[in-house]
């Protein structure tokens, strides 16, 4: 979704998402199957070297054992559903307001074949905005009590410090 992108050869890309899953392999070996991280193998390979290069590389980490692939900035639906058709296993989507792919209902995506659908400007522009009305009440009235603000009760549920405190009782 940016300019100025380069990506590393397809060898260094795979060589890496091999290093990752031996690792998470290797662990898997100590402590269980299923208890190693997952893998989830990203190519921004779209932007830089066209859309059969990106589904390319999507197909040789999964053969090397990614849990999931994330194929970066698909341009259009046609090729976000070539993705999902030519890549198997499981898929995410990046629903970046403003960026080069289209926005589709999860319902949408889901048809397609993606799994997980990632909504990271959403979160970021949220917190920006919240952090810009609190420092535009802060500058106004030199309060920074805002009504939309958690409580610090909240604000330590959110951030787990609730639970560590019940933890460390027992």
């Amino acid at each position: 979704h940016v300019a100025g992108k380069s990506v590393v050869s397809r060898e260094e890309a795979l060589r890496r998402v091999k290093w990752a899953v031996a690792a998470r392999d290797e662990y898997e070996q100590l402590y269980g199957e299923g208890s190693g991280v997952c893998i989830l193998a990203r190519t921004d390979a779209n932007e830089v070297e066209g859309i059969e290069e990106a589904i390319a590389r999507c197909q040789a980490f999964r053969k090397a054992g990614a849990d999931i692939t994330f194929l970066e900035a698909p341009k259009d639906e046609a090729e976000m559903r070539r993705y999902c058709i030519e890549v198997d296993g499981p898929k995410l989507s990046n629903m970046l307001e403003g960026g080069s792919t289209p926005i589709l209902p999860r319902a949408t995506l889901a048809e397609m074949g993606f799994a997980i659908a990632a909504y990271p400007i959403s979160f970021v522009g949220a917190a920006i905005r919240a952090y810009r009305d609190t420092l535009a009440a802060i500058e106004k009235d030199g309060d920074a009590i805002v009504d939309s603000a958690l409580d610090f009760a909240d604000v330590k549920d959110a951030v787990g410090f609730t639970s560590l405190d019940k933890f460390e009782e027992t």
